[in-house]
């Protein structure tokens, strides 16, 4: 899903309200070591006219987990501030490559930030860099599935073509960084790895994925991993629980992403689970009955939440059978519009979430 948000304010030396968690750290060499231009050039209508490298990092997690806030490390801000694209790896690649290369796939999100802190971490005489470090709070979660491999690119945006980004590297990491000569369409692997941390305000996320949608979709419209049927931005909506599973606490969110931008959605529930059947663009496997959550839009960020008071929630608007009760498991899902859709249904739904709850 090509999810496209902007900042508006610059800010420097400012910290979130929210507290963060460190999920992935490839700390920098002081100086930035073996650094990698990262830059595209904006002409004055705000479009790219004139590129000359983007870079890529890898990570990737034991667990499925939710990026809120990234933090990298290079030379000094570009007057257009950031781009910051997460993608999935190349099927077809043996090596680390992020799946732009020969599928030409938009990236899973991408966010241009012009708010942000920095603060400079190394002081150097020309014709050095100084380094910076920078920080900024995604406008909207990333969704990492368990034990599959992704991508961070981060690139500075400039008007000016004299003008490059470098991306100070670390001496940690897994299997180099992928570099890619946009303007000669050559892609490099190198050993050197890139400085950057993930972080999360999240706690971890809860139950288990059903409905995954690899398989089956009603046009041959298969998701990736941990999502459901690929919609008209080329990827699965996916939901995720955060929160706890306390019935007592009621503190349970559900939150779908990789939804296209400014869609109505309806969240839907149920304790009968199934194998699936053609639903809209998707899969629905929640049978009947099913119980609904209310409309909510997906906004700019292509995204939806619903929680804390689910519980709450259920026991006034369902009937019994529809209460949110400890030992009982519910399964979730999200319906959402899409005009554009591959299968031309006008709709989707994302994949699903089992939560079973406890007192």
């Amino acid at each position: 899903m090509k999810l496209l948000t902007r900042a508006v304010v610059p800010v420097l030396l400012s910290t979130s309200a929210l507290a963060q968690s460190s999920l992935w750290l490839q700390s920098p060499v002081p100086d930035g070591g073996v650094i990698r231009p990262s830059t595209v050039w904006i002409n004055t209508a705000g479009i790219e006219f004139q590129n000359d490298t983007i870079a890529w990092d890898e990570f990737e997690f034991p667990v499925d987990t939710l990026v809120t806030r990234v933090r990298w490390w290079g030379s000094e801000p570009m007057a257009l501030g950031f781009q910051l694209e997460f993608f999935h790896q190349e099927p077809l690649s043996t090596v680390s490559k992020p799946d732009v290369a020969l599928s030409n796939q938009p990236p899973i999100a991408s966010h241009t930030i012009t708010s942000f802190t920095q603060v400079q971490t190394h002081f150097a005489t020309p014709p050095f860099y100084n380094m910076f470090q920078f920080e900024a709070d995604l406008p909207a979660p990333m969704l990492c599935v368990a034990n599959t491999r992704y991508h961070l690119s981060i690139f500075g945006r400039q008007p000016s073509t004299n003008e490059l980004w470098q991306w100070a590297s670390s001496p940690t990491g897994s299997n180099g960084a992928t570099w890619w000569r946009r303007s000669f369409g050559i892609y490099y692997n190198f050993a050197d790895n890139r400085a950057f941390e993930l972080l999360t305000s999240e706690a971890d996320v809860l139950g288990s994925a059903f409905c995954v949608a690899t398989t089956g979709c009603p046009c041959g419209n298969p998701g990736e991993a941990g999502e459901g049927c690929s919609n008209s931005n080329e990827e699965g909506a996916t939901l995720v629980a955060v929160g706890s599973a306390s019935v007592a606490a009621d503190d349970l969110r559900l939150i779908t992403l990789q939804i296209p931008a400014n869609q109505s959605c309806l969240m839907i529930g149920g304790v009968n689970l199934t194998s699936g059947a053609p639903f809209g663009d998707g899969r629905r496997c929640i049978g009947g009955p099913v119980q609904r959550f209310g409309v909510q839009s997906s906004g700019a960020t292509g995204s939806v939440s619903y929680g804390p008071g689910l519980g709450a929630y259920a026991s006034t608007h369902f009937p019994a059978a529809g209460h949110l009760l400890a030992g009982r498991t519910f399964g979730f899902q999200t319906w959402y519009r899409d005009d554009h859709g591959p299968c031309n249904s006008n709709s989707n739904i994302s994949s699903g979430r089992r939560v079973t709850f406890v007192p």
